[in-house]
């Protein structure tokens, strides 16, 4: 009686895992985010959030030399993971067309989703402009040019047509 119970628990157990593993778990949503705001690496990272005033973190990075220091040595959350430098060129790419990659954005289509589509490497931008409309409540929920950003990357990487035509890595 016990052997027939065990078996049965097996074969349960066994047929449960084969209906998950055909059926694919849910897919996790990754998040992308950087470690520091618009201040950079550094002790003014670490002592001030994101959030916080960026200028008092730049500050205490220029006093402390911690900038310096973080990047020679790895530490102060100074250590970027392959996509940080395309974030980088987006961060410089939209704060300079702000307003215009805005406007687009909520079209889907225009200029500056042309052009941030190359900076990205991403094969077709209808795809990111479809998106970018798409989901434009959500990428800009705030002003920081940083964090607009990391929300984009964040949409890229949980879109599966778009994580494979865009290239976050250089």
């Amino acid at each position: 009686m016990k052997l027939l119970f065990i078996v049965l628990t097996a074969f349960s157990f066994s047929f449960t895992l084969a209906k998950e593993v055909s059926q694919g778990k849910p897919k996790t949503k990754k998040s992308y985010q950087r470690p520091y705001g618009m201040a950079g690496c550094g002790l003014g990272s670490i002592v001030i959030p994101r959030q916080g005033s960026q200028i008092f973190a730049g500050t205490t990075n220029a006093t402390s030399y911690s900038q310096l220091f973080g990047i020679t040595s790895g530490t102060s959350n100074c250590v970027d993971d392959s996509s940080s430098e395309v974030a980088s060129k987006m961060d410089n790419y939209i704060q300079g067309n702000k307003s215009q990659f805005i406007g687009d954005a909520a079209k889907g289509n225009g200029e500056t989703i042309i052009a941030l589509s190359e900076v990205m490497g991403c094969s077709e931008s209808s795809k990111l402009g479809r998106a970018l409309k798409a989901n434009y409540q959500n990428l800009f929920l705030e002003e920081n040019t940083n964090i607009v950003t990391d929300n984009i990357i964040t949409l890229i990487q949980n879109d599966d047509q778009l994580s494979q035509q865009c290239k976050l890595t250089i």
